[in-house]
């Protein structure tokens, strides 16, 4: 992991993401470890549809269920997508 700062952006992304797989997997947000692998988090792939879906609903654009594979923590996600927006 890099030692980057996160930005204020990224923060936000992370909180999100959070609350939705919190939401999903029915557990205490801050029980969610966000350099966690989604998978060992628990997701399976209805969950990380849903989870896209209120993300994306959140956010305000698209977050398609492959950028979780590719981006594979919450942290990895939230910095891809805070670089891609806008």
């Amino acid at each position: 992991m890099s030692n980057a700062q996160v930005t204020g952006l990224e923060q936000q992304i992370q909180a999100v993401l959070v609350s939705a797989i919190a939401d999903d997997l029915e557990v205490d947000p801050q029980t969610i470890d966000q350099d966690a692998r989604f998978t060992d988090l628990g997701l399976d792939s209805a969950g990380l549809i849903a989870v896209s879906a209120q993300v994306s609903e959140e956010l305000g654009h698209e977050v398609g269920t492959e950028e979780f594979f590719e981006h594979v923590s919450v942290t990895e996600l939230a910095r891809h997508l805070a670089g891609r927006t806008p």
